[in-house]
């Protein structure tokens, strides 16, 4: 329970009433702009700023009023920035953030139907999602897979690399990496993390599907909202949601309500 005066705050810890610095305007707007530029790409103006430090002040700087906070900026009236700033930072991830129009004009018709109907998929993922018929996984999929990436990490061997350093944040054993290049350069029936696969798309299939690929996209978020990796204990924390929904929404609004990122 939080009691506030004008300076300060009384902080009720196991029963004993302690004192602590009032949250000053400048952390509070340093909060606000920081979250503004991490999910929507852009800065506040001045009166969305004001808007928003009396809103949280409103709700005592707590982990539920920043939780709304972070949640009405991914689904207010900005919601089309929010799944741009999505997709911009995946392409920049994963294929260097080559703009759309420049994947549609170099790549569109250079290969054969299915490298095409990719690439459309790819290029339409923020409707896609906003409609609910495409998640992150989809997304990463499908950075993965397209012609723009096999320009980047040209031949299987590389293929194989740059899909785990990319997905995973790290490089396959000797024994995956075999495994992995066997499926896409061979067509060989081999098995990767318990699954079989014998060409490029059961390959694309397998790692982006499994488990450490959702730990990737956890490890993505807190490097870009933290500036570090998360522990054990967090990445656990954040995994059962992350599976069953696809999206990186609820994960970032657990990151970005902790004090840690706030600043507080």
């Amino acid at each position: 329970m939080l009691l506030l005066s004008c300076d300060t705050e009384e902080v009720v810890l196991n029963g004993s009433v302690t004192q602590s610095s009032r949250i000053s305007d400048a952390a509070l707007e340093q909060y606000i702009f920081r979250s503004y530029v991490d999910v929507l790409g852009e800065a506040p103006i001045e009166t969305d700023l004001e808007t928003w430090a009396a809103e949280l002040r409103a709700g005592k700087w707590s982990s539920e009023a920043r939780v709304d906070f972070i949640r009405l900026l991914q689904n207010g009236d900005d919601r089309n920035r929010y799944v741009l700033n999505v997709y911009a930072s995946a392409k920049e991830r994963f294929i260097e953030n080559l703009d759309d129009a420049e994947i549609q004009r170099r790549f569109i018709g250079l290969g054969q139907s299915d490298d095409d109907a990719r690439l459309q998929s790819l290029l339409s993922w923020q409707n896609d999602y906003q409609e609910g018929s495409a998640d992150i996984i989809d997304l990463q999929r499908l950075c993965i897979h397209n012609l723009v990436y096999d320009e980047i990490n040209m031949g299987s061997f590389n293929m194989v690399r740059a899909s785990f350093d990319n997905l995973l944040y790290r490089f396959p054993t000797d024994v995956e990496f075999a495994a992995g290049f066997s499926m896409i350069e061979n067509g060989s029936e081999e098995q990767l993390f318990g699954f079989s696969g014998s060409d490029k798309d059961m390959y694309v299939d397998i790692i982006s599907n499994s488990q450490e690929a959702l730990q990737g996209t956890i490890i993505w978020q807190y490097d870009q909202l933290l500036a570090r990796r998360p522990t054990a204990s967090e990445t656990l924390s954040h995994l059962e949601n992350l599976r069953s929904t696809g999206n990186v929404e609820v994960l970032q609004q657990m990151v970005m309500q902790t004090d840690e990122y706030a600043g507080f």
